[in-house]
């Protein structure tokens, strides 16, 4: 990752200007026949996206460096690996039947209990930490939200009650993951 750095350069970034006629735009490469503009990337833009991916850098103790394309998956690893060992939603909003311990999926409004059932409910996202109002979407879950699991085991999203795990994959396998204690 670098920072462009070539002689058009603006020595500083230019101040932001005020939000444009559709603030949550689209790209498009234009119809010229129906008379509709391909949209033009302005600097801007440009320095928008440039700043948000070196910051992820800048965040994870990285100096950017033009010769190394590999900075932002650095930094993103380092980031989890670096953290409380999972990727965490926070402020999470449940259906009243969630109960700790449960996969969840998102509904669209709320996380709901998965089931793996070869339909959309087994879009399992993580497991539900109701408590704290969070999701643990990858890694190591909160302690207490499991009970009872054998160390070392295989974990699958259950085929027959939703929210719940199983140590043998149903038809429909969906991998949760492995029993660290």
């Amino acid at each position: 990752m670098h920072r462009v750095d070539n002689g058009t350069a603006a020595a500083a970034r230019p101040a932001s200007t005020a939000p444009g006629p559709n603030p949550d735009g689209f790209f498009t490469d234009g119809n010229p026949a129906g008379g509709v503009p391909a949209t033009t990337v302005d600097a801007e833009w440009l320095n928008m996206a440039q700043e948000e991916l070196a910051s992820v850098i800048i965040a994870a103790g990285l100096t950017p460096d033009k010769s190394d394309n590999t900075q932002l998956s650095q930094a993103i690893t380092s980031m989890i690996q670096s953290g409380s060992h999972a990727v965490v939603i926070n402020s999470a909003v449940f259906n009243a039947a969630v109960a700790d311990g449960d996969v969840v999926r998102w509904s669209g409004a709320e996380f709901v209990e998965a089931l793996a059932d070869g339909t959309a409910s087994n879009r399992a996202v993580g497991v539900a930490d109701v408590t704290n109002g969070k999701v643990i979407a990858f890694g190591e879950t909160s302690a207490g939200l499991f009970a009872g699991l054998t160390p070392g085991a295989r974990y699958y999203l259950d085929g027959s009650t939703a929210g719940a795990i199983a140590d043998t994959a149903p038809t429909d396998g969906i991998y949760i993951g492995i029993a660290k204690s």
